[in-house]
């Protein structure tokens, strides 16, 4: 066994922004007068819109058409070159419940959800009274109590910066217990409220832009539904844009296009005071109204309807259009470009960006890898003391495991497996110079602080592994398995990583096939007694690059109970 090495956490990589604008570099071969070929480049820049159109009632129109819309950039009229439909499943299907599982029992397998949008419960902390707060608890877990998975959830806590509470997944009783959790009460002492007051827009600024750079890198619409008090107008500066334009450098993304791409976020603000009124309230509204037209949401205020609220969001939002044109203007300035779009429909409304900034993308790659670079510098996990060599001898993961292993992304699902996880039924806590135990690569600052041993049994499905037949009859095949703990600031604590050679034969292979015998393996990892911990682990077949990864919560982790398959031990 090895370490899994990482170069960065929460989405390091990833820069925020609006919209998405592509450049394209067709060739035409010329022939040269020695016989020999040239090849022109010619530069065609495309802004990608993504469009939420509402009946009078509220709910989702679909089946509109290209002809249906009218685009004008700066008052300019301009030609759409594509439109296309995203429908929420749940419109359409009756998705069934995901399926119950024992305690310490956990797949990635889920119900189909909406792969094109993902919407991000943000709980501002600092920014709501805790009366509020306590109110908002109650009803987001009352929506989550019914709702059906339409959609992919996170959610994020604010208070100094940014906290993960619960990764990305469509399983409502995994978010329903995550807000039940202690996850995402407030951890900032009294005394700090008041130096928070002084420094807002450094707090808030910061603490977006991670987000941004996090969100960058996931498909589609990603709808933030912010619930807060208040909105600071010093944060937004001239545009009022909490998530400035800049470019997705990811390497991932670079690989399969050469494009320049905006993050797709949408803003949705919901005062979570309700009816509550005091002055300098509608001063606030129309803050919240600001950020959701420049990012294409929509402001929720004066209501006690936050379940429903949200409810709205995730049944429109889910359900949209994205709009492609040619700018005509092609002067690239860095200058802010207005954008209006009309739809012959009657009574219908709109959602979507007003406007972007026409940067050139060598001047914004620049901008993008120095943030990159101070990004990588502060978050980038320390290895442990005495560990320096087996840091270097570890096994290189491929670029797919590694996004998988990111705190919070998507889960994917080539590759379908549980995890049965045990804890120790003791802690333990090394003395003054006793080494860790084997294959333990806890971060320094943690070694001496007390710990728990999680074991984790892996089953993964055959039938999508990749074997190979030998002239033995033998059946072989190759996987990586990996689990990473994070803190809820996204940084790595703990990692490792296992390759395994299976080698069956004839009639072992005919009993994997038919579910009469499992594919996996053991792992052992150190998670820290004291604190908010998440497991991200993960399964990787190196041969057809295909990977599958889970998110677990270490408070989902019932103690004193062995996972399916297991026994306890100390």
């Amino acid at each position: 066994m090895g370490t899994f090495v990482r170069s960065g956490t929460l989405g390091l990589l990833l820069m925020g922004g609006f919209g998405l604008l592509r450049g394209q570099s067709p060739g035409e071969p010329q022939l040269l007068s020695d016989g020999s070929f040239a090849t022109i480049s010619v530069a065609a820049r495309e802004v990608l819109l993504d469009v939420v159109a509402t009946d009078s009632k509220g709910h989702p129109v679909e089946g509109l058409k290209a002809s249906d819309f009218t685009v004008l950039e700066d008052g300019v009229p301009q030609s759409i070159n594509s439109l296309s439909e995203h429908i929420a499943v749940a419109t359409t299907t009756n998705a069934p419940p995901p399926p119950r599982l024992p305690p310490n029992a956990f797949s990635n397998f889920a119900a189909e959800a909406n792969a094109d949008s993902a919407t991000i419960i943000l709980i501002d902390a600092l920014d709501s009274p805790v009366k509020a707060q306590m109110y908002l608890r109650q009803q987001i877990m009352a929506y989550f109590k019914t709702a059906r998975p339409v959609t992919t959830f996170a959610i994020f806590q604010i208070d100094t910066t940014v906290h993960m509470v619960q990764g990305f997944t469509s399983d409502p009783q995994v978010l329903l217990q995550a807000v039940e959790s202690k996850r995402d009460m407030p951890a900032i002492p009294p005394p700090m409220v008041s130096r928070y007051n002084k420094a807002r827009e450094q707090y808030l600024t910061g603490a977006l832009g991670l987000m941004g750079r996090y969100l960058a890198g996931f498909p589609g619409r990603k709808n933030i539904v912010w619930f807060a008090g208040r909105l600071p107008h010093t944060v937004y500066g001239l545009s009022r844009n909490p998530f400035p334009d800049a470019i997705d450098f990811d390497e991932r993304a670079g690989r399969a296009a050469n494009v320049q791409s905006l993050s797709r976020v949408a803003v949705y603000p919901i005062d979570d005071r309700g009816l509550e009124v005091y002055r300098g309230h509608a001063f606030g509204h129309e803050e919240m109204q600001h950020v959701a037209d420049a990012t294409g949401g929509r402001a929720f205020y004066e209501t006690n309807g936050l379940k429903q609220a949200l409810a709205q969001i995730a049944e429109t939002s889910t359900s949209y259009y994205t709009l492609a044109y040619s700018p005509t203007n092609n002067a690239w300035n860095a200058h802010h470009r207005e954008i209006k779009l009309v739809v012959n429909v009657r009574g219908a409304t709109l959602l979507y960006r007003h406007g972007y900034f026409a940067r050139k993308e060598r001047k914004a790659q620049r901008i993008a890898d120095a943030k990159g670079a101070v990004a990588m510098k502060a978050y980038a996990p320390a290895p442990a003391a005495g560990d320096a060599g087996d840091l270097e001898q570890a096994p290189p993961a491929g670029a797919s495991l590694d996004a998988a292993l990111e705190l919070g992304a998507l889960p994917p699902t080539e590759l379908i497996f549980n995890a049965s996880v045990t804890p120790a039924t003791t802690v333990t806590r090394l003395g003054k110079g006793e080494p860790l135990p084997p294959d333990n690569y806890l971060r320094e600052d943690f070694q001496r602080k007390p710990f728990r041993n999680y074991r984790m049994l892996f089953t993964v499905d055959p039938g999508r592994v990749s074997f190979s037949d030998s002239s033995d009859g033998h059946h072989h095949a190759q996987l990586e398995y990996a689990a990473v703990v994070y803190n809820a600031q996204g940084e790595i604590l703990n990692s490792i990583l296992s390759s395994r050679t299976i080698n069956f034969t004839d009639a072992d292979y005919r009993k994997v096939l038919q579910q009469e015998a499992p594919i996996g393996t053991e792992l052992e990892i150190a998670v820290p007694e004291k604190g908010t911990f998440f497991l991200r682990l993960g399964v990787h077949d190196p041969i057809t690059d295909q990977v599958g990864a889970m998110e677990i919560p270490v408070d989902a982790i019932q103690l004193g109970v062995a996972g399916p398959g297991q026994k306890l031990a100390p």
